[in-house]
């Protein structure tokens, strides 16, 4: 299975566990590239045409949150072709209204990294019909 031309993008304000992503989504061969703020990933996607194949982003963070994030995404337009997950420890948030911002998915945290990769896995083989 060749993952090597899927870009993920990874929003996580915990470090650790931003670079436990990024490590596991390489392992598998995928592109990824990782920031720790919202703030920061919007800048990035704000500055230069790349587009990602997934992007991933923590609910709660400083200054804007993930859903935050989905919500400004959608407005401008940056998330066609795009899967977004949410993922969070908030047992409230359901997985439909991430879908009714225009989201992908929820991951529920703590989140097993084995079963994340396979999940975005699957949806990317919704999204394009094969990895």
């Amino acid at each position: 299975m060749d993952c090597s031309k899927y870009k993920i993008l990874i929003v996580d304000d915990e470090v650790d566990l931003g670079e436990l992503c990024v490590d596991s989504f390489e392992m598998e061969g995928f592109q990824v590239k990782y920031f720790s703020s919202s703030v920061e990933a919007m800048e990035h996607l704000n500055s230069n045409n790349e587009v990602y194949d997934v992007i991933i982003s923590d609910e709660n963070m400083p200054e804007v949150s993930g859903r935050d994030l989905l919500k400004e995404l959608a407005q401008k337009n940056k998330l066609q072709n795009t899967l977004f997950y949410l993922s969070t420890g908030d047992i409230e948030l359901k997985e439909e209204e991430i879908d009714g911002l225009g989201g992908a998915g929820l991951l529920v945290k703590p989140y097993d990294l084995d079963e994340t990769v396979e999940k975005i896995k699957t949806g990317l083989l919704n999204k394009v019909g094969q990895i």
